[in-house]
Formats: structure tokens, C-alpha cells, sequence
């Protein structure tokens, strides 16, 4: 790109009107070379006092949850025997931390961000408890789906070190949930699921979705009322934005809830693309998004309140609200102790944030007018 020459020949990567795209998978995650993390340092000094540092211990996730590109992904990549979950060894793995830990000191918390980190209990899974907890000992977070966290499975993550576990809801309406995003999994299963990862001292992180194609605004207030019931240690929200080429983008353009002329690159905004909602609604979305976080930790006299609030054009004081739980969540559930104790350090990020939150909150008015 430098140099401004012809690269469309290089595996995986698509020009526009450069002919074919050449497909690639690559098996073998042991024969690739460790990131290099020198050049994210160089350019953001300050990136290194968090102390979290980041790896992948796999590609490929074989769930066709359909709002996710992973399914539109492995149909694209499927063929000419090609093994699209793949994993690195347990004894790769630990020697790039293992490197990661004296290169870029001081790490404090290890995430792993894969898609989805396990699958079942299996013989990886256990060399990883046992090697993990022996040569690394740092506490790490991980993402995983309800349906796998079975009682052997919490088990060795708890021997392993685990700390935190992204386990995402995505939505409090079984019928859209299991129908329409696919996701296979009761009331009764997630709410089990989190009380087994309390059980074995994993704090959850999970994410629920507003606005979804054939939802109400009744239908998200009852996806906060699950997420409040299920008792998560850091439960948030996000406005439903579609990827292209998804099976729930495409359900969405089939029913007329999305416009067929979408464009797909206006999905900064926060507020729902979706045309069936009026202005008011998606304001109000987006500051039940905001302010959600903060009344699942507040007792059930308070819901009657955050009804009215959310009617109330207040959106950026909520979304400074919202931005302080949130940064007060991750940094104390999720990651404790992963971030430094400087207060200008928290008032720099926290500044951001807000900056950032408040930007797309604006965008798609912008984009309206």
C-alpha cells in the first residue's frame, strides 16, 4: 500500500474491481507469527500502563447466531477442505504470553479474544487449566455462550484463573431469541448459566441488544427487566445495527423493517436504522441503552422512574451517566486492577468516552437533516 503497488493478489484481501478474491485459510496457527504489539506502543505510549493485554487462543466459531458475520463468514470460506474453527496449541499460546509478559511490562489481566473461547470440555481445555494456572497465573477473561458453561466446564476455567466471562443475552424475548437470532437458549438456561458462573467466582459481562428487527420498545424495556433479574455483574446495552449479507439484516430487508436502499456504512450511529420505529422511539432506545445499566444494580421501586426518564430528551447527560457506570463496571468487575490509579489517567479515557458516546449520538440526526 506504501508503495502504492498491486496487492490484489494477496490472500483474503478484496479490491474494489480487482477480479476475483483469492481465498485462504490457514490450519496451522502455530506456524504464524506472534502480533506484532511494538508498533501499537510506539504510536499509543499510554496503551501500556493498562495493564490488559490481548490474545487469541482460536479462529472460527461454529454458531450461526444471525445478526453475527460468523455464519455469512463460514459459508463464504466453506469448501476445497478447508477447517474453519481452528486452534492454536496450549504450549503456543502460553509462550506468547509467556513473551508478551516480559516485553511489555506490567501485565495485570489477560484477555482472550477470541469469539467464542469454549466450546465443550475437551483435552485442550484441560492441558489449558492445568498449564495456564502453573506458568502464567493471571487472572483472564474470556467469552463464552450459556450454553456451554456446563459445571466441568466452570470448573476448569476456575482452576485455570478465570476471573470474568462475556455471556451475552441479547435479548429478555425467548421466541426472538431462539427464532430469530438463533440462539438455542431458555430463560431458564441463561439465568442457570450465570448462577453457575457466580458459583465459581466469574463475574459476567453481558450484553443485550435493543432494537431488533420485530421487536417493540415493550419488548426491549422487558429484555432490561430479564437482564436486571438475571443479577450480572455488568450487564449493558447496544442499539441493534446490521452487518451485510446477515441472515437477520436479510430478515430485517424481507419484512420491510430496513430500508433496501441501506447504507451500511452509517452504522457509527447509536440509533436504530430501522424504519419501522419513529423518531421518539429510537430516542427513547437509545436512553433505556443509557441509562439500563444503572437501574439493574437499583431495587424495582425505581423502574416506574427510569419509564419516565427515558422519555425525556436528555440523551447526553445520560449518556455521561451511562459512560461512568460503565468505566466503573470494567474497571472493578471485569478487569480489577488492570487499569492505573491515576486519576488523570481515568479522567483522559473517561473524556474520550464521553466524546465519543456523544458523537454518535448526534450522527444519525446529522445524517437526517
Amino acid at each position: 500500500i506504501e508503495s502504492g503497488s498491486d496487492f490484489h493478489h494477496i490472500p483474503n484481501v478484496l479490491v474494489k474491481n480487482g477480479g476475483e478474491l483469492v481465498k485462504e485459510i490457514i490450519n496451522d496457527l502455530d506456524s504464524l507469527p506472534s502480533l506484532d504489539r511494538d508498533i501499537l506502543y510506539e504510536s499509543m505510549p499510554g496503551l501500556q500502563k493498562v495493564g490488559v493485554r490481548s490474545f487469541m487462543s482460536q479462529r472460527g466459531c461454529p454458531y450461526k447466531c444471525t445478526y453475527c458475520f460468523n455464519h455469512a463468514y463460514n459459508k463464504f470460506f466453506k469448501g476445497e477442505r478447508r477447517k474453519l474453527i481452528r486452534r492454536r496449541s496450549v504450549d503456543n499460546l502460553i509462550a506468547e504470553i509467556q513473551e508478551v509478559i516480559e516485553k511489555f511490562p506490567t501485565v495485570r489481566f489477560i484477555r482472550f479474544g477470541d469469539d467464542v473461547f469454549v466450546i465443550k470440555q475437551d483435552a485442550w481445555l484441560e492441558e489449558f487449566a492445568e498449564k495456564y494456572r502453573r506458568k502464567i497465573g493471571i487472572p483472564f477473561y474470556c467469552l463464552i455462550r450459556a450454553n456451554s458453561l456446563t459445571e466441568p466446564v466452570a470448573k476448569l476455567l476456575n482452576r485455570a484463573g478465570c476471573h470474568s466471562v462475556a455471556m451475552s443475552i441479547e435479548t429478555g424475548s425467548p421466541s426472538i431469541r431462539e427464532v430469530v437470532l438463533k440462539r438455542k437458549m431458555s430463560d431458564e438456561m441463561l439465568i442457570d448459566s450465570f448462577e453457575l458462573a457466580r458459583k465459581f467466582k466469574m463475574k459476567v459481562y453481558a450484553n443485550t441488544m435493543l432494537g431488533l428487527p420485530g421487536t417493540t420498545l415493550e419488548d426491549d424495556f422487558n429484555s432490561f427487566l430479564f437482564a436486571k433479574k438475571a443479577r450480572i455483574a455488568a450487564p449493558t446495552f447496544g442499539i441493534f445495527q446490521p452487518f451485510p449479507r446477515t441472515e437477520l439484516t436479510q430478515y430485517a430487508l424481507e419484512n420491510g423493517f430496513l430500508q433496501a436502499n441501506y447504507d451500511f456504512n452509517n452504522t457509527f450511529s447509536s440509533q436504530s436504522p430501522l424504519s419501522v420505529y419513529s423518531q421518539r422511539e429510537k430516542e427513547t432506545q437509545v436512553n433505556l441503552a443509557r441509562l439500563a445499566t444503572l437501574f439493574c444494580f437499583l431495587p424495582d421501586c425505581f423502574i416506574p422512574l427510569l419509564q419516565r426518564l427515558i422519555r425525556i430528551k436528555l440523551t447526553p447527560l445520560y449518556s455521561l451517566i451511562g459512560t461512568f457506570v460503565f468505566s466503573y463496571l470494567m474497571s472493578t468487575k471485569i478487569f480489577p486492577g488492570a487499569y492505573p490509579r491515576n486519576p488523570f489517567f481515568f479522567l483522559k479515557n473517561a473524556y474520550i468516552a464521553i466524546t465519543y458516546s456523544l458523537f454518535a449520538d448526534t450522527s444519525q440526526s446529522d445524517v437526517e437533516r
